[in-house]
């Protein structure tokens, strides 16, 4: 098992005094057993598939009794106090405050979670002051603990449990027809069932499933009955934000299981997440086991911070679909499609959507009477290292004169750096990369940075910054003062199209550290030369 999942169960453990025991030891099962069944809900075998080399310890779930999945109920009329509703007990469901026409939205937590989690309650009240809606949390911290592998084979039973209930309160005739489920982690995969149990078992299609850095753990590789996958629901987005390699602690799933996947930063290093450990315990008052497990988790986490930001921002939020994350930091992926076909990717265009809770209604608008297609398209954006994390994205190239004074100077070693001025706000300033860069004359750069939207660019401020390595003879500046000449700068932003251009006076140089102000300038004579300079390593703020 991954040191991630490791680390954070004994953690778990020491926290909450929890044992490896039943809580219920008078529960008795048949050891030899290759199949358990718990009456309506059905039997739950761990015959391949579901067992495998992708799951070499596939467990047996607990029973519905064992784990005891509740489900508070939370409206408009009700914001602050659980309605418990019971699965297959009507009288909880008529006597509570559920609307019959409002839509319903279930949210699960996952791994070593119950449902009194923060974040849960925090996306309850963002869902609720967005819409009237029927919200329920799932709390199954009665079958989330250790060992991991049980708390595995216990998502379906969860699963199951809650597809029932789901079709009980259609039945009863309140409004189910637009159900959607968010899951983060292991909570995804529950939500997989959920879609699962409905279409199988009482031909209902689930309306939609957000799934937030689903588990990767006994669910990478798998065939989909055992994981989520895009038959489960009308729409599923996915959230990726924890895809390292397991080994190395990664918790979520690298590979695309939805009809929109989002990778925000890559899906790996979450700006902010770097943090040392002492700076996770101050945030957690001194606890070194809550600050331990919150420095563990940190990428993993931000899957539901993101989303719960995107419910009622104002900010874009804008993903566009890439071949890779490389691609999209050099900027090869920067025009939103009007269309998709073959010649509209000739053209570099490509499909965007917003990222998060109105990922769905941004597409409906978007591609109304349109055909669209969609599976397992890979998107990617950029975000802050702190709330608020929404930014917009600025694809900003640079060209090095290679006029005669430029090309006497020779190439030049250092870093830009651009602050954008707009008429709605000025940016922080702006790493055009992370580290030095040789530059030589005639040379073309080009990356993606990300910052605050400003609003239409009027001007930027340049900074070059001369750097020197004892190693490299190139970057030595020993007779002359280090300089460089830029000829121009295009800047455009992905979420408005706006495309701002500026250049430098013939023959003068920007001189190190000495910032320079540069308006836009519509005339500038700009050709950008086959040949481009991309840039991988891009600067978060």
């Amino acid at each position: 098992m991954g040191t991630g999942i490791m680390l954070q169960t004994v953690l778990s453990m020491l926290a909450t005094n929890m044992q490896l025991l039943p809580i219920h030891p008078n529960e008795v099962y048949d050891l030899n057993s290759t199949t358990r069944c718990f009456n309506k809900y059905g039997c739950f075998s761990i015959e391949p598939p579901w067992k495998s080399g992708a799951r070499p310890i596939s467990l047996l779930p607990e029973s519905p009794k064992k784990i005891s999945p509740n489900f508070c109920l939370y409206t408009r009329k009700n914001r602050f106090v659980c309605e418990r509703l019971v699965e297959g007990d009507d009288k909880t469901i008529l006597g509570s405050t559920l609307s019959p026409s409002n839509p319903l939205v279930l949210i699960s937590h996952g791994y070593l979670e119950n449902g009194n989690k923060t974040w849960m309650l925090n996306m309850m009240v963002e869902l609720l002051q967005f819409a009237d809606l029927n919200v329920i949390l799932i709390d199954w911290g009665g079958g989330s603990a250790p060992p991991y592998s049980q708390a595995v084979a216990n998502t379906r039973v969860v699963g199951t449990v809650a597809a029932h209930l789901v079709n009980q309160i259609g039945k009863l005739g309140y409004r189910t027809t637009d159900c959607h489920v968010i899951g983060h982690s292991l909570g995804s995969h529950i939500a997989s069932y959920i879609g699962q149990v409905l279409k199988d078992k009482f031909k209902i299609r689930l309306a939609r499933i957000s799934a937030l850095d689903p588990a990767e753990p006994h669910f990478t590789k798998t065939p989909p009955i055992m994981r989520l996958d895009p038959t489960d629901a009308d729409f599923i987005d996915v959230t990726h934000t924890d895809t390292a390699p397991f080994i190395s602690g990664g918790l979520g799933l690298l590979e695309p299981v939805g009809h929109v996947d989002f990778y925000p930063n890559g899906g790996v290093n979450q700006p902010g997440c770097s943090e040392t450990m002492s700076h996770y315990i101050g945030r957690e008052r001194g606890s070194f086991v809550g600050g331990l497990q919150k420095f563990l988790s940190c990428n993993h986490i931000r899957s539901y911070k993101y989303y719960t930001e995107s419910i009622n921002t104002r900010c874009p939020y804008m993903a566009i679909a890439c071949e890779s994350w490389e691609h999209f930091k050099n900027g090869s992926c920067f025009k939103c499609a009007s269309e998709i076909t073959p010649e509209s990717h000739r053209r570099g265009e490509r499909l965007c959507a917003t990222f998060g809770y109105h990922s769905l209604s941004h597409l409906n608008q978007q591609w109304n009477g349109k055909s669209l297609s969609l599976s397992q398209e890979k998107l990617y954006l950029m975000t802050g290292s702190r709330t608020p994390f929404c930014q917009e994205h600025y694809k900003v190239g640079l060209h090095i004169s290679g006029l005669p004074h430029s090309v006497k100077h020779g190439a030049e070693i250092g870093m830009f750096w651009v602050t954008l001025l707009g008429d709605k706000g000025t940016s922080h300033r702006m790493g055009f990369t992370t580290s030095e860069q040789l530059y030589e004359p005639g040379s073309v750069h080009q990356t993606v940075i990300a910052s605050r939207g400003v609003g239409a660019i009027q001007s930027v401020i340049v900074e070059w910054e001369y750097r020197m390595s004892f190693l490299n003879p190139l970057s030595w500046r020993v007779m002359g003062i280090p300089k460089i000449y830029l000829d121009w700068i295009t800047i455009t932003n992905l979420e408005t199209g706006n495309e701002f251009k500026t250049c430098q006076r013939e023959g003068k140089p920007i001189l190190s550290t000495e910032p320079l102000l540069m308006a836009h300038n519509p005339i500038c004579n700009i050709t950008i030369p086959p040949t481009v300079t991309t840039v991988h390593k891009t600067q978060f703020h």
